[in-house]
């Protein structure tokens, strides 16, 4: 029988270039899959279908750390207001363990920052791949 061990989501690092974004309280790594359709009559009415892309994307909430201002919150925002290729920045998740999770190119969407009368203000961002993954 094998024995499986589980980590706490909280022990996982997230990384712009060398820079740990900090201030974070979940995230989700997700997946996407394009496909062209390649059903014909010889298939007797099922469907068939070709995977032509696979995509990733990163999401990250949390409080906005702001004295000190945290340097990965930081450079996460100053890459989310350019554009081209400028708007490019290597990012890395790693487990809780050390091991890299997954680390790729991509680009920055902020989410809107806000809270309540008796919140933290939040900070989150959705990190979508652009090209294969970096090994």
């Amino acid at each position: 029988m094998s024995t499986y061990v589980e980590y706490a989501a909280a022990g996982f690092v997230f990384k712009i270039g060398s820079t740990v974004i900090g201030g974070l309280d979940k995230f989700a790594v997700g997946t996407d899959v394009k496909e062209a359709d390649t059903t014909t009559f010889d298939d007797r009415g099922c469907d068939s279908h070709v995977v032509t892309r696979r995509g990733k994307s990163l999401k990250l909430t949390g409080k906005r750390k702001v004295d000190p201002r945290d340097a990965g919150q930081a450079a996460v925002e100053a890459l989310a207001e350019l554009v081209g290729y400028a708007a490019e920045g290597t990012f890395e998740v790693l487990d809780s363990q050390g091991d890299t999770l997954t680390k790729f190119v991509g680009t920055v969407k902020m989410d809107d920052i806000g809270g309540g009368l008796d919140d933290s203000a939040s900070w989150g961002c959705e990190i979508k791949r652009t090209g294969p993954e970096l090994s």
